[in-house]
């Protein structure tokens, strides 16, 4: 190795030596235009040198290279067998330690539970840093023996938690009666302990074995499911508390409650109580003193049973309890400070007891949102009233009109108004609330008014209830006043949304139908001047303009148009497949064709007389006699239509239907002829049916001559042009004259006039 390395160092300095004078050459001959040696002469200066490394590749190729690759080979076998020896010896070390840990766990006493705990999770934290799908027979022996002797510690130890909570339970536990909750009980047997075992160990040992958790998890939901939560639900029940040579026993017992002093407030304080007395029960007799030792310390039980169970825990108070308590009232409100005291109190016992952390304040948070809680649970009194009023049966009817509109009442303004707005006088009240009748004074007829018409009784009951409501708004406080408003506004929306569902069925009907499109009249009627009635009254902003509830107007008209318009539909449809036999009057000459025609006709009069009935009863008398108008003109077209499609009409043909729809025409009267709102108003009624002037004339031109239809006509100024067009004219005329020369002039004098008017 020196000879080489000698002869290495000794080319590396010829090598320096040729480029110093190669550098000078290429200097001398490029730079300073000097003549040099020529290439030649520099060749045959490198090629001794280049010899000398040629030998000196080919000596490391020969002697060293394969040197160098056994010693390389030869280093990375020594290296894997030392890694192996180092993780064998790794191996053996942890063997080695858990085969002493177990020796020391099995040497312990049967009441040395922390010193056994801690040897086993020793052996433990060792085994699961090995591998553990090993498959040696010295890491599977230890193994076993780990789980058996942990098996036989976590037994010894249950067994111990076991002896010492004893379960009493009913088989016939039941959340309807609180008779079966007698019999539950609960004992802490602190005797079953020898007296060189403390609880304070067994906690220890299994908070170490990692089996605290689930026990206590355990110990909590039972202890919410049969003894916190029965109390909760029933008030009767309260716990009583027995000690007897260290044995704790916990019952629940049923206690007479005089109904004459016990108030929510009250209900409140005892329930507050009773959970108390479970929790310092359980701390007090089963973790007595683990929370004083330092080896025991940052177990913390009864903070792990509190989070266990506190969040069922409190909603469960909060649902049956403090949420009943929320005032109803502005007077309530003000009792309500004592309720606020008493939940904060409880929540600070709850931590002293270690039982919630410190910032756990869920109860005090519901209780100082009393304003908004009140304030909820009036907008769903108020809901919940409208809506058992809109559920009721709305056949039950009264009669409205301008004598007893609320709507048309002009509030008067007092010129000394307080700062929470005008307060409404006493007569005015009782007037809005339905209590006392309008007088004439109150009114202005002529300026708005409701038709006279029926209601249904429940509408005015829920009429009752708005008003009622916005008054108490104008007595109340900004924040409340605003939630009522609006739950006004939101009865309306119910209104809507519920009536067409729930009574979907009796809509069907034709009065109930009447009536329903009444109902969102009148209601519709109220809400253009609700706002503007009550605007001067209301406290903070909504003495505004912008407390209004006319947006709700042409909603609900919507609900009670597209009701009756449906029903109208009904009735045109039913109409229709009465005529149906009639089969277009192409049957009319025979008998039995006249037969089925005048039956038809009797049922349409018939039918048409019973709706008109049952309308004219509920709606006000000009839609009563527009809607009548609409189904009767329903008739006349289906006649109309069919003879005016007829391309010849017989003689005998024109007779008959002319007898027949003469027969319909003068039975018109009859539908309403019982109707006390149209006694003597036929000719209004006739003026209503849009097609029934021409109906009129159809009949005159069944039995007219060619001159009198022409003279009907007379140039399209007489009384025929009026109610017919040419067309239709001049195909009667074809379907009933034959073709002559007569009829040609007639149809050339009606188109000839025709075409001079145009």
């Amino acid at each position: 190795m020196t000879s080489i390395e000698e002869q290495v160092k000794n080319i590396s300095l010829k090598a320096e030596d040729i480029k110093v004078t190669i550098h000078q050459i290429v200097h001398r001959e490029y730079n300073d235009l000097l003549p040099s040696k020529s290439q030649h002469e520099l060749l045959n200066l490198i090629k001794p040198l280049l010899g000398q490394v040629n030998k000196l590749d080919q000596k490391f190729e020969i002697e060293l290279q394969p040197k160098i690759k056994a010693a390389t080979t030869q280093h990375k076998d020594l290296l894997d067998e030392f890694n192996k020896t180092r993780i064998v010896t790794h191996f053996l070390q942890k063997i080695c330690l858990c085969h002493s840990e177990l020796i020391l766990c099995k040497s312990c006493e049967s009441n040395q539970f922390v010193k056994c705990a801690t040897h086993l999770q020793t052996v433990k934290t060792e085994l699961e840093s090995l591998n553990p799908s090993s498959e040696i027979k010295i890491f599977k022996a230890v193994r076993n023996e780990y789980i058996n002797q942990q098996t036989r510690v976590v037994n010894t130890i249950n067994d111990v938690w076991l002896s010492i909570l004893n379960w009493n339970m009913s088989p016939n536990l039941s959340w309807d009666s609180m008779n079966g909750h007698l019999k539950t009980s609960l004992k802490i047997d602190m005797k079953t302990l020898d007296n060189s075992i403390q609880m304070a160990d067994v906690l220890q040992a299994m908070d170490i074995l990692q089996s605290l958790h689930p026990k206590l998890k355990m110990f909590s939901q039972k202890l919410h499911t049969y003894l916190l939560k029965p109390l909760i639900k029933f008030q009767a029940l309260t716990p009583v508390m027995e000690e007897k040579e260290n044995c704790f026993t916990l019952k629940l017992t049923k206690k007479k409650i005089h109904s004459d002093k016990f108030t929510k407030a009250t209900a409140n304080v005892l329930l507050y109580k009773k959970v108390l007395d479970v929790i310092r029960f359980v701390k007090n007799s089963l973790f007595k003193n683990v929370d004083t030792e330092n080896s025991t310390k940052h177990l913390e039980p009864m903070s792990a049973i509190g989070t266990f169970i506190w969040k069922e825990l409190s909603e469960s108070i909060i649902k049956d309890h403090l949420s009943l308590s929320v005032p109803s009232s502005n007077s309530q409100m003000e009792k309500y400070e004592s309720t606020i005291g008493e939940t904060l109190q409880f929540e600070n016992d709850l931590r002293s007891e270690g039982f919630i952390p410190d910032d756990e304040d869920v109860l005090s948070k519901y209780i100082k949102d009393a304003n908004v809680h009140f304030a909820n649970k009036v907008c769903q009194d108020i809901l919940s009233e409208a809506r058992y009023i809109i559920l009721t049966e709305m056949h039950n009817t009264i009669e409205v009109g301008v004598m007893n509109d609320r709507a048309a009442i002009a509030i008067p303004t007092t010129n000394t108004p307080n700062k929470e707005g005008e307060i409404l006088n006493k007569k005015i009240k009782n007037i809005l609330m339905g209590i006392e009748a309008v007088e004439d004074d109150f009114l202005q007829i002529n300026t708005f008014a409701f038709p006279s018409c029926h209601i249904s009784d429940c509408v005015q009951k829920l009429m009752d209830f708005v008003y009622q409501t916005m008054i108490k708004a104008t007595e109340s406080p900004y924040p409340m006043a605003s939630q009522m408003v609006y739950s006004c506004r939101d009865i309306f929306d119910l209104f809507v949304n519920v009536v067409p569902t729930y009574h979907q069925a009796n809509l069907k009907l034709p009065q109930l139908a009447a009536l329903h499109f009444n109902n969102c009249m009148y209601l519709a009627h109220h809400c253009i001047t609700l706002g503007h009635q009550f605007q001067n009254s209301l406290p903070g902003q909504l003495n505004s303009s912008s407390t209004t509830f006319v947006d709700l107007v042409p909603v609900l008209r919507k609900c009670g148009i597209d009701c009756f318009l449906e029903q109208l539909r009904s009735q045109q449809k039913e109409i229709l497949n009465l005529l149906e036999p009639c089969e277009q009057f192409t049957q009319v000459v025979t008998i039995n064709g006249s037969e089925i025609v005048k039956r038809s006709f009797n049922q349409i009069i018939h039918h048409l007389t019973r709706v008109a009935k049952q309308w004219e009863k509920v709606l006000p008398n000009n839609i009563f006699k527009q809607s009548l108008s609409v189904l009767i003109n329903t008739a006349l077209e289906y006649c109309l239509s069919a003879v005016l499609k007829m391309e010849d009409i017989s003689a005998d043909e024109a007779g008959q239907m002319h007898t027949l729809f003469t027969i319909l025409i003068d039975r018109v009267p009859e539908i309403v002829r019982d109707c006390t709102g149209c006694k003597g108003e036929d000719f209004v009624l006739k003026d209503l049916i849009r097609s029934y002037s021409k109906f009129d004339f159809v009949i005159k031109i069944l039995e007219a001559s060619l001159q009198e239809i022409v003279d009907m006509w007379h140039g399209g100024e007489g009384s025929l042009a009026t109610c017919m067009s040419e067309n239709e004219a001049r195909t009667m005329i074809r379907a009933l004259f034959q073709n002559t020369e007569r009829r040609s002039q007639a149809l050339a004098k009606i188109k000839h006039q025709q075409s001079s008017m145009s």
